[in-house]
């Protein structure tokens, strides 16, 4: 679950849905010194200002200017390669496919990894905008085997960097592996390379699932 900071932007536009029906319905003469006649004009703003949040985090946020939803619309399965790296000499391993399954409102984002052999979730994420201002997602995950004994659980941690291309839109980067991990073959695993791309809106529900839709 991400951290919902509000930004300048988002203030002013709660600041405006909350006096737009609490100012409209003070009728004439009202003594605002009276708790019961602030109680019955808070009460409409209050119910704006939620419905509002709840619209809000739940769609609306994909269609608004970056100023009032500073995040990218990351919903639906993503074709996933990985590309581990060794430490050990040696030619490189060729790399894993897998998929990313994405459940994402505004205020919170679940993604769920699957290859052949492993399955992995988010356990903490927070989507950042860099310095260049590109969105950036940091994340520490854990993963688990499908095959007792074959891949032991372990945690590991990722930066990817959202950007649009030619062909749709991307998430790439570097993850790290925490703990002493090793392949079938008996070669360490320390980091590698991660790309995510091909998205497509549907979530699928697992490995074969998805495997059947792409290509």
């Amino acid at each position: 679950m991400g951290r919902c900071m509000l930004n300048r932007a988002q203030i002013f536009a709660l600041a405006a849905i909350f006096a737009i029906p609490f100012f409209f319905s003070i009728p004439y003469g009202t003594n605002l010194n009276s708790p019961g006649a602030l109680v019955r004009l808070i009460s409409p703003a209050v119910t704006a200002v939620s419905v509002a949040l709840w619209v809000f985090n739940f769609g609306l946020w994909r269609f608004l200017p970056r100023s009032l939803a500073p995040k990218p619309d990351l919903n639906g399965t993503w074709k996933v390669e990985i590309k581990p790296f060794s430490s050990n000499p040696g030619p490189p391993r060729p790399p894993i496919v897998g998929f990313m399954f994405v459940t994402q409102t505004y205020a919170n984002l679940s993604m769920r990894l699957e290859t052949e052999d492993t399955w992995s979730e988010l356990e903490a994420e927070q989507i950042t905008i860099s310095k260049a201002g590109h969105y950036q997602l940091w994340a520490v995950y854990h993963c688990r085997g499908h095959i007792p004994g074959r891949t032991p659980d372990h945690y590991g941690a990722m930066i990817l960097n959202y950007r649009k291309t030619g062909d749709g839109v991307r998430l790439g980067g570097h993850f790290w592996i925490d703990g002493d991990l090793k392949d079938s073959a008996g070669l360490h695993l320390d980091d590698g390379l991660i790309e995510l791309y091909a998205k497509k809106r549907k979530r699928y529900a697992t490995f074969s699932d998805a495997s059947k839709h792409f290509t």
